[in-house]
């Protein structure tokens, strides 16, 4: 234990309580009002003070909401906790981010968690004074009252859902259909899959007609998502319907293909394209595909949507089946980019590497090269009881897209206003607009952190500020490192924050290792992954819907600021 002493000097501003907490070698008998014995010998507390606040701004700082419950009539209460940090003059910005992160993360420890304000503010001074945090000068703890008429989610809980049950089973069976696309859906699966009768079915997918939304396939048994063109008409985005793809010249075979899992990820690549042309074989199972054709630059692009990802027998079959048929039919493609959605990888304290919603991750190496991190299985040493990954990597042999992006990152540091994503995503917007769902960005108050004590409580953390002097204004922050996967650690946040941090993770997306082998396993060896940030997990929460459609135009922008720089063959 330091030799150094912690004071804590309370004061009010306002309806805000400030404990300011300083590390001390010399104590001010005068000001003392208790001092502390036994295992609480070096904690000193002083009499109140009209103002012991800041003097100076303080260099890092972490807010988070707590919901107290009253003992008497057991109503939730929020309150804002706010921890502002001073460090020593010898402590770099990697310290000052990495110390408050430790701090914040051992204070708030599910087995530790103080529930009341006495233990809380005692085990705030006790780490202050622990060697482990000695570049810590001082740090002001701020407790806020707030109005709960304003705070009405309790954090972590996805907000009910009050519209009708019409509404509600409009909107699934419109999701299973996208989902599904191109392949189709019966109504007695439909019927199955959501536990109503067949005519009920029916009725909604005759309503969804009317909207222009679905279309029931010529043979009358199947349906699927009709592709919008535009709000000024209700016409169908020009398609082929097709059996077999026909044969190109090689002028019209494509060099890169972009592959997405979700019906909005895939209208958002398309509207990155120039003259295209969408070619679709529908089918109730299996051979179903989806292809568009056209124009980035001055490259041959072609675009598809994998039914079913994820870690299901039938899901890892096709997945990977679609991407070699995709890769079979044309054959000419030299390089391949997975584009849409993800969960970013919460940074609590420091907000360079903090990926927010609607931010932009491009798959670069991490320090052992790795772009893609797939966690197969956790291994537990029966005598140490450690934990260890069991870990499939991606490394693409041939560098070509990374070095266009090392390209790009260059030239806009030495050029900060050029970004010429943000003109692709105001493109996209403008030709997506009259589709049944927004791609504009969500309102900022829809972007809430939550940091997971243990399996069950929750907090709700702010975003990290930036360091003082920074200002930054952009619309869209690009991150730069590897995605990572794998059921057994994207299923709980703790597991995910660990392998995040040990790899070196900056998003979290729904295993794509059986696409990433089929690219591999047809020779084609450059390739990427850009993902835009919708939730904090691995970009399949329910509260992720609302930011994907913006998130995966985001993504695709920065896709075509790559493809762009990238040289003709």
């Amino acid at each position: 234990m330091s030799a150094e002493k912690v004071s804590l000097t309370p004061s009010k501003r306002g309806n805000t309580t400030v404990l300011r907490l300083d590390r001390i070698s010399q104590v001010d008998s005068n000001a003392v009002y208790h001092e502390g014995q036994g295992v609480n010998n070096g904690l000193i507390i002083n009499e109140q003070r009209s103002n012991a606040g800041e003097s100076e701004p303080a260099q890092l700082q972490l807010e988070f909401k707590c919901w107290l419950i009253n003992s008497v009539t057991g109503d939730k209460v929020p309150e804002s906790r706010q921890l502002k940090f001073w460090f020593k003059d010898e402590a770099s910005y990697l310290n000052k981010v990495s110390l408050s992160y430790d701090f914040f993360s051992e204070l708030v420890q599910p087995d530790k968690f103080p529930r009341d304000y006495l233990n809380f503010v005692k085990n705030c001074m006790k780490q202050l004074q622990s060697d482990r945090f000695s570049l810590l000068q001082r740090i002001d703890v701020e407790l806020t009252p707030l109005d709960s008429t304003q705070e009405q989610i309790i954090p972590g809980l996805e907000e009910a859902d009050m519209r009708s049950r019409d509404e509600q089973l409009r909107d699934q069976v419109l999701f299973l259909l996208e989902s599904a696309y191109p392949n189709i859906l019966e109504i007695d699966d439909l019927a199955k899959i959501m536990g109503i009768s067949e005519a009920e079915v029916l009725s909604i997918l005759e309503e969804l007609a009317n909207r222009g939304l679905v279309k029931r396939m010529e043979d009358q048994r199947g349906w699927t998502r009709r592709v919008q063109m535009d709000e000024t008409t209700a016409e169908e985005e020009p398609t082929i319907v097709i059996e077999q793809m026909p044969t190109l010249t090689k002028k019209q075979e494509p060099s890169i293909a972009v592959i997405t899992s979700n019906y909005y990820e895939k209208l958002a690549v398309d509207a990155m394209m120039d003259n295209k042309t969408t070619y679709v074989k529908f089918q109730a199972v299996g051979d179903a595909h989806v292809y568009t054709i056209g124009y980035i630059g001055d490259h041959r692009v072609v675009t598809t949507k994998l039914p079913q990802i994820g870690r299901t027998r039938g899901a890892q079959i096709s997945a990977g089946n679609n991407t070699t048929r995709l890769l079979g039919t044309f054959q000419q493609i030299e390089h391949v980019f997975m584009v849409g959605g993800a969960g970013g990888v919460p940074h609590y304290t420091d907000y360079y590497k903090h990926a927010r919603l609607g931010d932009v991750v491009m798959s670069t190496p991490n320090d052992k090269g790795h772009i893609y991190v797939f966690c197969d299985k956790l291994v537990e040493d029966r005598k140490t009881k450690e934990i260890s990954y069991q870990l499939k990597t991606y490394v693409p042999k041939d560098p070509c897209i990374q070095d266009r992006v090392s390209e790009i990152r260059d030239y806009c540091y030495a050029n900060p206003n050029a970004k010429p994503w943000l003109e692709f995503l105001r493109e996209g917007q403008e030709a997506l607009k009259g589709q049944e769902v927004s791609f504009a960005r969500p309102p900022p108050d829809s972007d809430k952190l939550f940091m997971h004590l243990g399996e069950h409580d929750v907090i709700e953390v702010a975003h990290p500020q930036p360091p003082q002097g920074v200002h930054n204004d952009s619309e869209i922050n690009l991150h730069f490192g590897p995605v990572g996967s794998g059921r057994s650690v994207i299923k709980g946040a703790t597991a995910r924050q660990e392998f995040a941090y040990k790899h070196g993770i900056q998003a979290f997306d729904k295993e794509f290792d059986q696409v990433l082998d089929s690219i591999i396993g047809n020779v084609k060896y450059s390739f990427a992954i850009i993902r835009g940030i919708i939730d904090y997990a691995d970009g399949s929460s329910n509260s992720g819907k609302k930011w994907l459609p913006y998130s995966a135009l985001a993504a695709a922008a920065y896709m075509k600021t790559v493809i762009r720089s990238m040289p003709n063959a």
